[in-house]
Parts: C-alpha cells; sequence; structure tokens
C-alpha cells in the first residue's frame, strides 16, 4: 500500500516519497496534520488518510469496501465530496448498504439483493 512497493528493504522512503505522501494528503486536505499519529483521528478522518495513503500510488481504480462505516452524516458528506473529485482522474468502486446517500453521488449502481428462502 502506498508507496511501499517503490521502498528498498531497510531503507528509508525517499524524498520523491514523502513528496508523493504529502501530494496525497492535501488532495484529502489532511496535510495539517501529517505528523500525528493515525490513531488520534476521527473516523472520517482516518478514511480520508487511507484514501490518501492509496493515492499515493497513483490508481486508477480506487476499490472501497463500505468506506463510511462508524462515520458521522456530516463526515459522510465530505467524504462522498472527496470521491466525486477524486473520480474525475479515476474509476471508483464502492461496497456500501447506504444507498440513498450513495445514490446521491454516483453516475451507476449496481445492487445486489442476497436472500436464501426456505422451502418446507
Amino acid at each position: 500500500m502506498g508507496r511501499y512497493g517503490r521502498a528498498v528493504i531497510f531503507r528509508r522512503y525517499s524524498t520523491d516519497d514523502r513528496d508523493a505522501a504529502m501530494r496525497a494528503l492535501e488532495i484529502v486536505d489532511m496535510e495539517k496534520c501529517a505528523d500525528r499519529e493515525i490513531g488520534d483521528f476521527s473516523g472520517g478522518e482516518q478514511q480520508r488518510i487511507l484514501v490518501a495513503r492509496a493515492l499515493v500510488s497513483e490508481p486508477r481504480l480506487l476499490l472501497l469496501d463500505e468506506p463510511t462505516a462508524g462515520i458521522d452524516v456530516s463526515q459522510q458528506t465530505e467524504f462522498y465530496e472527496l470521491l466525486r473529485r477524486l473520480n474525475k482522474d479515476m474509476a471508483i468502486v464502492m461496497v456500501s448498504h447506504d444507498i440513498s446517500a450513495v445514490s446521491t453521488y454516483v453516475e451507476k449502481i449496481a445492487c445486489l439483493n442476497r436472500s436464501t428462502a426456505r422451502r418446507s
């Protein structure tokens, strides 16, 4: 994740790696918190930091599984707005149970309903 795949074993991250990390934090509006531990952040802030971590590798596709679980409503709105901005440069596939919120921000939705029916 992030730039780890590009790092040479037992070496520190390069200046380019650090610059890429700061650019990614700027994209998610978290650059001011670069020196803090991730455990110090709220759920919404942590999600934005995790998205920044993914952005450092310059993906063309972002896969998200329930990214707004545990995030309060105001942070969810900010997070969905972030995804809308990112979607201009990359494809985003997201799994969510919150159809009403998601439908406001996405172009296409695929709904799956899996149920087991009992037969007597």
